[in-house]
């Protein structure tokens, strides 16, 4: 199983939720809650994944799989690769009983030369 956090949306108000989801190899798996915001993905402890496969949370309107894997980019939302055992997605939701306060950024640059030059952004969206 593999635990994944993200939103509803009912009007313009999101809800955070978590369910576990039972993977069922290449086979596509229906939520139990339908989310429209995917933000984590984490391998429970008791999952079993095997190496160098992904496990991908789309939006599957018009998709078809391949081999496990969707046949429309765009509709991926998020992907944990076995071996890492969660995802990596810069963007997340806060729901509107929640808030963020954020105090301090902290960016690492590795393998660059001493010219070496980053830009950090943040984007708020408004949902709707």
């Amino acid at each position: 199983t593999v635990r994944l956090e993200g939103h509803t949306l009912s009007g313009n108000k999101l809800t955070f939720v978590t369910q576990n989801v039972t993977l069922d190899g290449q086979n596509e798996v229906t939520l139990d809650t339908p989310l429209a915001r995917a933000t984590r993905l984490r391998k429970n402890t008791d999952a079993s994944i095997a190496d160098g496969n992904r496990v991908y949370v789309y939006d599957n309107t018009g998709v078809t799989l391949a081999s496990g894997v969707p046949d429309t980019p765009a509709n991926v939302k998020i992907v944990m690769d076995s071996t890492d055992g969660t995802s990596f997605k810069a963007a997340t939701a806060v729901s509107n009983r929640d808030y963020w306060m954020i105090k301090k950024v902290y960016a690492d640059v590795n393998r660059a030369g001493a010219t070496a030059r980053c830009d950090i952004k943040l984007k708020v969206r408004q949902v709707g």
